[in-house]
């Protein structure tokens, strides 16, 4: 087939199967209530009609930062709607690219991004719901196999991510501590507050066998920043690397093979 004729056919299934129009939207609650901090999570399902004609269901996820009370001043002020936007359509494009540089066949380990709208802070995403993804319970914890996939992901990001930064895509300014780890103020009214509140919960609601660890929580903040701050000691001439940043279930999604084993994750 000449090269012509091939480049014809293949615009006319791009055509195909691209949205001409939408003629219905509707959105609902992506999670429950209490099972997300940072952001409201909207599934938006819209019915579309199909450059062929065909009427079709599209889906996606419509992200929008919280802007109300001290949080959403902290992340209006840290601009983490476009730090998050930036990370999908300029590092993880450029992942991609590296996959297919190095004929990686496995499965990226990221949705894709669709839109970031700076004025209302929202963001649009692939729903990987469709593709058959889903969370493991937070209260539930995962076994060994999600666990050896995680880690073999994280790896697998880390090793991508510092060859874009050998090239000159990740700045290693990137990796310089943000607010959360240097504002006094911010460490005190978020990190060691939460800390106080969780050994109250424990003390009150969780019976006998979590008093001891209850009590031990209860810290001063004196004491509670000298220990934060050797946790966060940053040195220019370790090892850094772009990494997940907030690495726990909830912000993971899994797909099973037809014996409900896990065998990706983003």
């Amino acid at each position: 087939m000449e090269k012509e004729v091939l480049e014809v056919v293949l615009k006319k299934l791009d055509k195909e199967s691209r949205i001409a129009s939408i003629i219905d939207l509707q959105s609902v609650p992506a999670l429950p209530k209490g099972e997300n901090y940072t952001s409201t999570i909207l599934r938006v399902t819209a019915k579309v009609v199909l450059g062929n004609g065909r009427l079709a269901k599209k889906s996606f996820i419509m992200k929008q930062i919280l802007t109300g009370g001290e949080a959403g001043d902290w992340f209006k002020e840290n601009n983490v709607a476009k730090e998050e936007s930036h990370v999908y359509c300029v590092i993880h494009k450029n992942m991609n690219y590296l996959m297919e540089e190095f004929e990686d066949t496995d499965e990226t380990l990221w949705c894709n991004f669709i839109h970031y709208d700076p004025k209302e802070l929202i963001i649009v995403l692939e729903d990987l719901k469709v593709s058959g993804y889903s969370v493991v319970p937070r209260q539930k914890g995962m076994d060994l196999d999600h666990a050896i996939l995680s880690l073999r992901g994280l790896g697998r990001y880390h090793g991508m991510a510092k060859v874009l930064e050998e090239r000159g895509i990740i700045s290693k300014d990137d990796y310089k501590p943000n607010s959360l780890l240097t504002d006094v103020k911010v460490i005190k009214s978020f990190l060691h507050a939460g800390i106080l509140h969780t050994s109250r919960v424990m003390l009150q609601c969780w019976g006998q066998d979590w008093e001891e660890v209850g009590k031990k929580l209860i810290i001063s903040f004196e004491d509670f920043y000298e220990k934060y701050k050797n946790l966060v000691k940053y040195e220019e001439s370790e090892f850094t690397v772009l990494n997940h940043g907030d690495c726990w279930s909830n912000n993971m999604m899994f797909k099973y093979d037809f014996q409900k084993r896990p065998i990706a994750v983003k």
